[in-house]
């Protein structure tokens, strides 16, 4: 009867496959459709008001991702991403449902299209069984239930199309279609020159007669991609808010090795899986240094040692396929290595990429079972092994759905299993001051300080003192924040700008505002709190100046507008005190 039924598996047509892939993919992943917006999607979506325009199009070429009120910023270069929001945002509006919805249709066209790239190593069974485990393992989840995960889901996507491609087709006219997907993975994020990378391994190894004429069009698109990128955010990667990013090359190496653990248990064992981690290990230590080493190099002597039993016990067609998705697999691992520090330590979607090598030495070592290893188990048995493993990975994939279901349901679960995330502290605690429970949000952002202080969680520390009244305090957080410029937002200057009317003096407050309007002339709440605060000193004519300045960029209070075009006296509420204007 199982042999009856893997006769007819393979004989699954692709789109037959496809549809299973598709039914599957809703299955696990439809409860994510009806998360909201949660962190980063703030400053990427809702409220970057140049995403709500296709015909913004151009700006995202040349700019980062985060809106600061004026203009695209950062140092991540994510152009095909930014303009995939707009068009949904165009589309549809601000309903997260339809990001959710084009972020798991591209993650089910990728398995699809990895199924089809298995097609050439494996029978269908085996190729469909593989590309399941893709779908539905717990670490490939992030990269469908986050939204700012879009990047993976698109560098994948065109990436994975752009190998599938290299090998159906054959004409060298038709690498001109598999440069353009490279070149659109490329866009998506910079890891798609992983894909370039293998295109290229590819070529050399099975291909060689297309391999000078790929690199020549290649290169193309990637000086172009390159010089779009310095132009945009700088050659810099380092978005320097991480504890990593302050290490040296051989701290950061020192840290590798739990990295490279951490992929490899989690593959085996995915759970409790946070979305962001922060660990550092600067110092040589047993625990964190020699013990994760020694895991990660018996992990790869497994692999040369089946890579020797393949050459000796099969065919070199077997070998040489294993040799390459042994390659796609560490390759994969390279940019997450902290060469060059990135925004966190380790985050569950960067192992994607790699998961598809591994999977691929799975197969050929299912391929060719019976040379390598002498005990056979019945197919009844291991059917039923592969199928309850599947199972397992559904059910834990469907759990994590649960954790983005709110901001705090995602940071609380990624405090308990991510010791030192100081930014799900800092965003605890900030939703804690936006529900007006300063008490209760200190703890969580003096916890994010002590792991490692930003411009943001200093300037929620501000938060709760105007909250509670403390201006002095509240002053001396802001002006801590802004040492940390490389992570500081327009929001923090407006924050320190509302200081102005309850501390300090009026010359040198006018100048921070006057200052701070300098780098973001069109900020609404600038313009506002300088309006307040010539009004307060009895500078009227000035005052109607800076409201009507304000009114440009946002809706002034019809209370505020009125007393100040009147020139009366008019109350403000600032923390706990009644300010007089």
């Amino acid at each position: 009867m199982i042999q009856t039924a893997l006769d007819r598996l393979n004989r699954l047509k692709n789109w037959q496959a496809a549809s299973i892939i598709l039914v599957l993919g809703f299955v696990v992943y439809a409860g994510s459709l009806f998360n909201p917006f949660i962190g980063d999607d703030s400053n990427q979506i809702v409220d970057n008001v140049l995403v709500h325009s296709i015909s913004n199009i151009r700006l995202f070429f040349v700019g980062g991702t985060f809106y600061d009120g004026t203009h695209l910023t950062g140092v991540y270069y994510r152009p095909l991403m930014t303009s995939t929001f707009s068009v949904i945002y165009s589309l549809f509006g601000a309903h997260p449902f339809y990001f959710h919805l084009v972020q798991l249709l591209l993650v089910i066209g990728s398995t699809t299209l990895v199924y089809l790239f298995f097609r050439y190593s494996f029978k269908p069974v085996l190729a469909l069984t593989l590309s399941l485990v893709l779908l539905i393992h717990p670490l490939d989840a992030q990269v469908v239930y986050a939204i700012p995960s879009m990047q993976d889901a698109l560098v994948f996507f065109f990436g994975i199309l752009a190998m599938y491609l290299l090998v159906r087709l054959s004409s060298v006219k038709s690498l001109i279609a598999v440069v353009a997907c490279l070149s659109l993975s490329l866009f998506a994020k910079e890891t798609g020159v992983l894909f370039v990378f293998m295109a290229l391994v590819y070529l050399l190894w099975w291909n060689k007669r297309r391999f000078l004429h790929f690199s020549a069009i290649m290169i193309v698109p990637i000086l172009a991609w390159f010089a779009l990128k310095a132009t945009a955010v700088g050659l810099s990667t380092n978005p320097n808010n991480a504890p990593i990013d302050s290490l040296r090359l051989v701290s950061r190496l020192l840290t590798a090795p739990s990295i490279y653990q951490f992929f490899i248990t989690k593959l085996i064992a995915p759970m409790h899986i946070a979305s962001e981690y922060y660990w550092i290990y600067p110092k040589f230590s047993i625990e964190h240094v020699l013990v994760p080493l020694i895991i990660d190099l018996l992990a790869f002597a497994l692999v040369v040692f089946i890579a020797i039993r393949l050459i000796q016990k099969t065919s070199k067609a077997q070998y040489a396929t294993f040799l390459f998705f042994a390659c796609w697999s560490a390759i994969g691992l390279v940019p997450y290595s902290q060469i060059v520090p990135l925004d966190m330590t380790v985050s569950g979607g960067w192992f994607y990429f790699s998961m598809v090598g591994v999977l691929g030495m799975v197969g050929v070592v299912v391929n060719n079972r019976r040379s390598l290893i002498k005990i056979n188990l019945p197919q009844p048995y291991s059917a039923c092994l592969v199928g309850l493993i599947c199972c397992t990975l559904v059910v834990i994939s469907i759990t994590r759905g649960f954790e983005w279901r709110s901001p705090t349901s995602l940071y609380t679960h990624n405090i308990a299993y991510s010791k030192e995330d100081y930014a799900a502290y800092a965003v605890l605690g900030s939703d804690l001051i936006d529900a007006n429970k300063s008490s209760e949000a200190l703890p969580f952002i003096t916890k994010s300080l002590s792991i490692y202080p930003t411009a943001r969680n200093y300037q929620s520390l501000g938060a709760v003192y105007t909250n509670q009244g403390n201006f002095s305090a509240a002053l001396e957080a802001f002006n801590s924040a802004v040492a940390y410029k490389a992570t500081a937002t327009s929001t923090l200057f407006t924050d320190e700008a509302n200081l102005t009317l309850v501390i300090g003096e009026y010359d040198s407050n006018k100048q921070f505002i006057v200052n701070t309007l300098s780098y973001f002339p069109n900020n609404f709440q600038l313009w506002l709190d300088l309006a307040l605060l010539e009004q307060q000193n009895n500078h009227n004519e000035e005052a109607k100046y800076s409201i009507s300045q304000a009114s440009k960029y946002g809706d002034v209070s019809s209370v505020i507008n009125e007393s100040i075009q009147k020139n009366v006296p008019f109350t403000i509420t600032l923390g706990p005190k009644k300010v007089i204007i």
